[in-house]
């Protein structure tokens, strides 16, 4: 997938977890995005990029601020670029019974 420009679709990974970073990582280049880490929330609310990305992945469980702030801040005033980004989150530590019961 590529943007307007032709270049690949930027897509950030905020998981908080190397490993899975990597994978998910790997993934979407194999798929032709261009996956941007961070190791935090707000690490990447702090991005300096000019546009914002075509996705965000997210976990839930994030190193500072968590992923339920994190989902929050990035529908927030405050965050008006990513207002209208699609958002994928994705969870390592919970079941799907988990998740039903939490959200």
């Amino acid at each position: 997938m590529s943007n307007e420009h032709g270049k690949p679709a930027v897509v950030w990974i905020v998981t908080g977890d190397c490993e899975h970073d990597e994978t998910l990582s790997g993934f979407l280049r194999k798929e032709g995005f261009d996956p941007r880490m961070h190791s935090s929330a707000e690490e990447a609310l702090a991005s300096t990029e000019s546009e914002p990305p075509a996705l965000i992945v997210s976990g839930l469980l994030l190193p500072g601020m968590d992923g339920w702030d994190f989902l929050r801040a990035l529908r927030s005033p405050e965050h008006l670029i990513f207002n209208e980004t699609p958002i994928l989150v994705v969870s390592f530590a919970f079941t799907p019974e988990d998740i039903a019961r939490i959200t």
